[in-house]
Parts: C-alpha cells; structure tokens; sequence
C-alpha cells in the first residue's frame, strides 16, 4: 500500500505531473494516427515526455507560491507550506526540469541517430 503525504497545495504534484504527460501523448498519438502515412520515429515518445515534465515543472514552479495583491496593486507574497512527500513545491519543479531535461536531450540524440541511418 502506497502512503502519500501532502501539505496545502503539495497534493497538486501528482496532477501536474500526470496531466501534461497525458495529454501530449495523446496528441501525439493522435498526430500518429491520422496526420501521417508512416510512424513516428522511437525518439518522439522520449521527446514529448521530456517537453511535459518541462512543462510540469514550469507549472509547480508558478503555483507553488500564494500571494495578494494589495491596495497599491503589488504583489505581496503569503509563506504557505505546500509539500508532496516532504519535499517543497519548488524542488519538485526542479526535479520535474532536470528529469524533463535529460529525458528530452535523450530524446533529441534518439531522433538524430534514427535521421542518420
């Protein structure tokens, strides 16, 4: 049994992790499907889910802050706790971007060396 523990906002985590990863795959299979005669090179699943965690972790990193605005019309930032599994919002953001990062690299060398034979 899987034990999950979250602060605030921290259960948010899960689901910006999993929605883009869902939706670009799909579309991607939907790209596959009906847009090309031939398939997708093995590199572009790699490609599309390196884009997504990106894109989850640009994601956390913007919610992960609460802030009001005031009567001047500035922002004034609120410290709240929001934690998945005991790590913060913003390191989750920076996980998500270095697994995004090398998952997209990898993906890009996949692509190049398919291209090159």
């Amino acid at each position: 049994m899987i034990h999950m523990q979250w602060k605030g906002k921290g259960i948010l985590v899960l689901v910006y992790a999993v929605v883009p990863l869902v939706v670009l795959q799909i579309l991607t299979s939907c790209l596959n499907e009906y847009c090309f005669d031939k398939k997708f090179p093995n590199g572009t699943v790699q490609l599309v889910s390196g884009i997504a965690l990106l894109l989850s972790g640009l994601w956390t990193h913007k919610t992960a802050d609460d802030f009001y605005i005031d009567d001047e019309g500035e922002k004034q930032y609120i410290y709240f706790e929001h934690k998945f599994m005991f790590l913060d919002m913003k390191i989750w953001a920076y996980i998500f971007w270095v697994i995004g990062g090398f998952t997209f690299v990898g993906g890009i060398v996949d692509l190049i060396q398919n291209l090159s034979k």
